[in-house]
């Protein structure tokens, strides 16, 4: 049934697949209903209310959905093996400036400078500027809970940082605990992969899937995979200065 409706290409289709609990999800049927989630608030919704979808397939549909399911999001990703994507190098000679980017965005949130913050993300993170501006003025904290920790932040400072980015208008106490464990449990890879996610570097397919087991006898794939890695490493090598610049002038700063 599913390979018969899938192809039809229709909301109403997907909403009621997604709303489906007899239906499970796998392979291409997967990756096609998490591209509609992140069309379509209403799929995105239904699938983020089933206890058997994978929330990691909802990334796309991330700042459409709820704190709590956001959250769920993130928690996907515990114990989870990501692939290794052009940002960790990045990150891993960024991550040295931790507790001066820490202290900037506490700086800049305690005086609600959502502008200079999605100028600072652009600069560090080095996804676009609209990305980074979702990511500054989403007032749950769940998607610059996913900078922080990719920075390797921890719960101490990073809580700080969430706690001035959160909404004042509600209690957010039990949000903040659910924080404090994913700073524990999360390890900052599965953070960069996620930010590599949202600038385009990788695909949800990634997902679970080592690159060491390429079947052998597929050259064109591999000189395929290699022209992309080299057009990779040339952009990261840009991403790179630009946020070992900024870096430094946060030091600077200081």
């Amino acid at each position: 049934m599913v390979a018969t409706l899938f192809p039809i290409n229709s909301r109403k289709v997907y909403r009621a697949l997604a709303a489906n609990p007899s239906i499970e999800f796998k392979g291409p049927y997967l990756r096609a209903i998490s591209k509609a989630a992140g069309m379509d608030q209403k799929v995105a919704w239904s699938l983020a209310a089933r206890d058997d979808f994978d929330k990691a397939y909802l990334l796309h549909a991330f700042f459409d959905l709820k704190e709590s399911d956001r959250i769920k999001v993130l928690a996907a990703f515990e114990n989870r093996y990501t692939p290794k994507t052009p940002m960790h190098r990045t990150f891993e000679h960024i991550s040295v400036a931790t507790s001066e980017f820490t202290q900037a965005m506490m700086k800049l949130l305690s005086k609600n400078q959502r502008p200079k913050v999605t100028r600072l993300l652009t600069q560090v993170t080095g996804l676009d500027e609209l990305k980074c501006g979702e990511i500054a003025h989403d007032v749950s904290g769940a998607a610059l809970f996913v900078v922080l920790r990719a920075f390797g932040c921890k719960a101490q400072d990073g809580l700080k940082v969430l706690i001035h980015a959160s909404s004042r208008d509600r209690d957010n106490s039990k949000d903040l605990k659910q924080y404090a464990h994913l700073f524990q449990h999360l390890k900052p890879e599965a953070m960069v992969f996620i930010l590599s996610l949202w600038r385009g570097d990788v695909e949800l397919s990634d997902l679970d899937r080592s690159n060491e087991h390429m079947p052998a006898g597929r050259q064109s794939i591999r000189t395929l995979a290699a022209a992309s890695a080299a057009k990779q490493r040339a952009q990261t090598s840009d991403v790179l200065d630009r946020a070992a610049n900024a870096v430094s002038r946060l030091r600077n700063a200081r």
